[in-house]
């Protein structure tokens, strides 16, 4: 999977494009919520292939955690 390709999945989430960084929280910097989070799972899973626990996934996390998870 490529960076750029999980930042521009979760562009499409947020209500304004952003430009993201690697050290991005995904709630407390982007502002996702519980089903904005739940989306992107969804969207990572369809269009990767890659199944995503949800309990994996904390609000906590930085972009490039999600990343490394989702490559994982």
């Amino acid at each position: 999977m490529e960076y750029d390709k999980l930042c521009e999945i979760i562009n499409d989430i947020l209500p304004e494009k952003k430009k993201i960084s690697p050290e991005d929280y995904i709630v407390k910097d982007l502002g996702l919520c519980s089903f904005d989070i739940m989306v992107l799972i969804f969207q990572l899973e369809e269009e990767f292939g890659h199944q995503v626990r949800i309990s994996d996934v904390k609000k906590d996390m930085m972009i490039k955690e999600l990343f490394e998870l989702v490559c994982s």
